[in-house]
């Protein structure tokens, strides 16, 4: 019995060898997979910190300087924005502190001004900023690098690490969606495409503005009855899923529902270009209604988009869309008095962006409507 004990005790010794010599290699590969899933880890939480920087940076940049779109005011933007992405790095903390944002770390891309590219206020021409590019770091010669777990045993106790996002302000505006079973900013009064561009788009060639208190308005004498003598001009009442004038007089600074818009012509969405057989002229009763709402927009600065519709079309009852306008009420006055009716209205252009807003690369720049996105590389 004696010789099968010594050699199963040779065998016991081997394997024991065997083993000591692979006790590295499967604490090695240990090691690297569990640090695997800590930089996996690592580099999603840098990613989401870089995103929602981007984001916050770009949202910041929705202001009414960006009309301007002198140098001096969006160098202005561009450090708000800067700042913007530094705090939502500080709300979204890693152990042990926040990435920290260098210069180098935060960038910008400008295109022309649409409505104003050669600008004398400034030599390379007035400019709009599209896209904001942020880059978070992580490493040794930071204050938060990446742990490498048993670092010894790899001869290194951190790495680094770089995460990139692009938020994009995306003026290609097509028109209006409901996002989320939200209202979608547009208020129902039609703009006749000839008042605005006379009246506001042309100043920013012939009178520049250089600040935001500078920028040109645009006067609307609304009378019942859509009449355009006695000086009243020919804007119409954009009838989207609305029964009674309580109905469209809401719109007015609620928006327009996703119910609203589910029947034809519009089919869910308010675009470019969709033939609208709903405009109907004003009357008194609807303009008692406006004018308290419109009042209440005056109040609360609040922006809304407005249709434009073709000068020429002489049947408002079966004209397009033009395009859409962002703009915030400055002044309001309710002459109920009067004959006929009216409202005088005065308009001033603003920069507006949401989720509603629509997209196509087809349509050209819009310098007052935007959609906020990130953009994937």
């Amino acid at each position: 019995m004696s010789p099968i004990r010594r050699t199963t005790g040779r065998r016991e010794g081997r394997l024991s060898l065997w083993f000591l010599f692979a006790l590295p290699i499967l604490f090695g590969m240990i090691l690297l997979a569990v640090n695997a899933e800590i930089f996996a880890h690592a580099r999603q939480v840098n990613q989401n910190i870089t995103d929602a920087s981007a984001l916050a940076a770009a949202q910041s940049m929705v202001v009414d300087e960006m009309l301007v779109g002198t140098d001096s005011l969006l160098d202005i933007v561009e450090l708000e924005a800067r700042i913007q992405a530094q705090q939502y790095s500080n709300f979204n903390p890693i152990q042990p502190l926040p990435i920290t944002y260098d210069d180098a770390d935060i960038t910008y891309t400008r295109i022309p001004h649409p409505l104003n590219p050669l600008g004398p206020m400034n030599p390379t021409g007035v400019q709009l900023i599209e896209t904001v590019q942020v880059i978070g770091k992580r490493g040794p010669d930071t204050a938060n690098p990446v742990p490498v777990i048993g670092g010894g045993f790899f001869g290194v106790s951190a790495i680094s690490m770089a995460t990139m996002s692009k938020a994009t302000l995306n003026r290609n505006v097509s028109g209006f969606r409901p996002a989320f079973f939200n209202n979608i900013p547009v208020a129902p009064l039609a703009i006749p495409t000839n008042e605005w561009t006379s009246e506001v788009e042309a100043k920013f060639t012939s009178s520049p503005p250089t600040s935001v208190a500078t920028l040109p308005t645009l006067e609307l004498k609304i009378c019942a009855g859509g009449s355009t003598g006695m000086g009243c001009d020919p804007v119409y009442v954009l009838k989207v899923g609305t029964t009674t004038i309580a109905q469209a007089a809401n719109q007015m600074d609620q928006g327009i529902s996703a119910g609203e818009l589910n029947g034809a012509p519009f089919k869910g969405q308010l675009l470019n270009g969709v033939s609208v057989g709903t405009f109907g002229e004003p009357d008194a009763a609807t303009l008692a209604a406006l004018a308290p709402k419109l009042t209440s927009l005056k109040a609360t600065g609040q922006k809304m988009a407005f249709p434009l519709i073709p000068t020429s079309a002489a049947d408002p009852g079966s004209t397009t869309i033009s395009r859409f306008v962002a703009a915030r009420v400055l002044e309001v006055t309710y002459n109920s008095m009067a004959t006929p009716a009216n409202i005088e209205l005065k308009l001033v252009p603003t920069f507006l962006s949401g989720t509603s807003v629509q997209n196509d690369v087809t349509q050209p720049i819009n310098p007052y409507l935007a959609r906020v996105r990130l953009t994937f590389q």
